[in-house]
């Protein structure tokens, strides 16, 4: 197993599993239509990951009936759908995404990973099966429900030098960079009337994200002890392929427990950048987005000059090498 994320080969293949902050409205829309270009036409294995998923939340208190599948084909927006469904739906999307790859023969020599993209990453990597990676979601919209309207995420257009003497214009100590995606972008998070403070100063521009709490941050604590206190005895192993997480910024090692590193992303930020410079030159890589949209790819062409990247459910996209 790859200990170490600069140890791909450079004609080698890394995957990258986006977390929240993402709609997934319509993300499979194009597998059941037959217009992706990028995924083999065989919707009976989406079919299948989404009833299974859908019947797995339904025993742990998601019982929504159609919306997750209404939600991934676009039959029904965010505001239409309850609470959970969206991360289940990017869940679904991920899972979704490396089960197509796998049937057309293209596995990763590793995985990078962030936010709640590690129940995908670990679960696709054999840490967990679907049953307790499900679970594992479920505890997370569980937890996560408590913050719910006290918090939120905020894209920042800015490097991380100007996004902290913003946040020091703000005089909200609550404010704390969560993510630092490229070397001009960045996510930062905290309560809901600070974050109104932080919209409400000049500066770069700032886009928010569909994230309904924080994320990332030390205030979250007690959130990370409960969910680690509820997922207590779950089935865990060692990962079939090498994932690197962009909160812990390393790959899982052997003797790592995957259920505390999924928790640390209550409290600790990522940090793209980091995670993804050992993949430098990007060579002949290739870098394909597990799940809806294309941000981590994006964030990788921007880390990784020249790279090869695709992102399979941003309708109409192409395998572009950055510049």
């Amino acid at each position: 197993m790859t200990a170490d994320i600069s140890q791909v080969p450079g004609d080698g293949t890394v995957f990258l599993f986006p977390g929240q902050g993402i709609d997934p409205s319509g993300a499979l829309r194009t597998v059941f239509d037959g217009t992706n270009r990028h995924l083999p036409t065989n919707p009976s294995t989406v079919d299948a990951t989404i009833d299974e998923i859908g019947e797995i939340s339904a025993s742990h208190g998601y019982s929504h009936g159609s919306a997750l599948r209404d939600l991934l084909l676009g039959e029904r927006t965010l505001e239409q759908v309850p609470y959970g469904t969206s991360t289940l739906a990017q869940f679904a999307a991920s899972v979704s995404v490396f089960r197509l790859l796998a049937d057309a023969d293209v596995i990763p020599d590793a995985i990078v990973a962030m936010s709640l993209g590690e129940a995908a990453a670990l679960a696709c990597a054999g840490s967990f099966d679907l049953a307790e990676a499900t679970r594992l979601v479920c505890l997370l919209n569980d937890t996560y429900r408590k913050a719910v309207g006290r918090g939120t995420m905020v894209l920042v257009h800015a490097d991380e030098e100007t996004t902290r003497d913003l946040l020091s214009r703000t005089s909200q100590v609550s404010l704390v960079i969560a993510s630092v995606n490229t070397p001009a972008q960045v996510v930062v998070t905290g309560p809901s009337e600070a974050v109104t403070k932080l919209m409400a100063l000049p500066g770069p521009l700032r886009t928010p994200l569909p994230v309904p709490y924080q994320a990332h941050t030390p205030a979250l604590r007690p959130l990370r002890d409960e969910f680690l206190h509820r997922a207590a005895g779950t089935a865990r192993r060692a990962p079939r392929i090498p994932v690197c997480s962009a909160a812990r910024q390393r790959c899982y090692a052997c003797d790592d427990d995957p259920v505390e590193g999924i928790a640390d992303n209550f409290v600790t930020p990522v940090n793209i950048v980091t995670v993804l410079k050992p993949l430098a030159p990007a060579g002949s890589r290739r870098f394909f987005e597990i799940g809806a949209g294309g941000s981590f790819t994006r964030c990788a062409a921007e880390v990784l000059p020249g790279a090869h990247t695709t992102a399979p459910l941003v309708s109409g996209s192409a395998t572009r090498r950055a510049r």
